[in-house]
């Protein structure tokens, strides 16, 4: 009896968990510590104020939490999935070979899920908010790890290192305003990146008709930073989005408008893009004119793309 019970033991004892999976029970599962690291910078080391990088005891303000989902190699919803407001996840698990994803986003205690995404469905990882959208603001941004694991029976720990799962981009005026900027509107005359698909890292899901307020912040070195998003983007490969910025003044008139800005954006990445944006006024072809006023529509501003 005592060697019956071992030959299963023995046979189950290969390196290559792939081959161990016929002698276990598919109810067999092992204790599996994860850790998960992230890295907050982009690729110009414009850093993420460590400010925003709130613990759980910090509940009143958006704090990180964890996620771990194991895939099966060939297929494209998790068996498991488990977090923590810690980087150490424990997570109950069948061995064999998985790709292990790592999320890493801000919950609040007052949102029943994330702060800024759904996290029911690993398959895919929408964001909230599409008609109240903001522009960026630190709690937007999520972090992503994708990697190949074998985890055999006798494998008790493994680590994940996650990166941003979104592009920044600013846009920036370089030229001084004759008029005293107060609120702009930027908005997406594309198809906006909505969701991904946690495995994969690729969009699968977009928005329409989305637009953005925000507030010039006047920083002399650079310029008047207009406006700035994080936005999904494919794992990988470059996306772009396209986008009109309008300027308004203290009075509520439009004063600038600049149509169909192309911004590229990669994961990780930090896209600025300056231009005269204060000099012009593009003609909005979906409203009515005569009004008398004449709109210069060319566009020779110089803009500075940096990936």
């Amino acid at each position: 009896m005592l060697i019956a019970a071992l030959i299963p033991a023995i046979a189950c004892s290969k390196d290559a968990p792939e081959d161990e999976e016929y002698c276990l029970r598919d109810s067999y599962k092992i204790p599996l510590d994860v850790h998960v690291d992230f890295e907050p910078t982009f690729v110009q080391h414009k850093s993420i104020d460590s400010l925003y990088f709130k613990t759980r005891t910090e509940s009143s303000e958006p704090y990180l939490k964890y996620y771990v989902a194991a895939f099966p190699m060939t297929e494209g919803i998790p068996t498991t999935v488990a977090s923590s407001t810690d980087n150490n996840i424990r997570m109950e698990i069948h061995p064999g070979r998985y790709t292990m994803v790592g999320w890493v986003m801000y919950e609040s205690d007052d949102k029943s899920h994330g702060y800024n995404f759904y996290d029911d469905d690993f398959s895919e990882l929408l964001l909230k908010n599409k008609y109240s959208y903001s522009g960026s603001h630190p709690y937007k941004i999520a972090y992503r790890a994708s990697e190949a694991k074998n985890i055999a029976y006798n494998t008790t720990h493994t680590s994940l290192t996650a990166l941003p799962a979104m592009g920044h981009y600013k846009l920036i005026a370089t030229d001084s305003a004759k008029f005293v900027p107060s609120k702009v509107i930027v908005r997406y005359t594309s198809s906006l990146p909505a969701a991904i698909h946690g495995k994969t890292g690729n969009i699968n899901w977009w928005w329409n008709d989305i637009s953005y307020d925000s507030e010039v912040a006047h920083i002399d070195s650079l310029g008047d930073i207009l406006a700035s998003d994080f936005v999904l983007s494919h794992d990988k490969m470059e996306t772009s989005v396209t986008a009109t910025i309008e300027i308004f003044d203290e009075y509520g008139n439009l004063k600038a408008r600049k149509k169909n800005i192309n911004i590229p954006l990669k994961n990780g990445g930090l896209t600025t893009i300056k231009g005269s944006f204060y000099s012009f006024l593009e003609v909005d072809e979906d409203a009515t004119s005569g009004s008398g006023i004449n709109i210069k529509t060319e566009w020779d501003a110089t803009f500075e793309i940096q990936l």
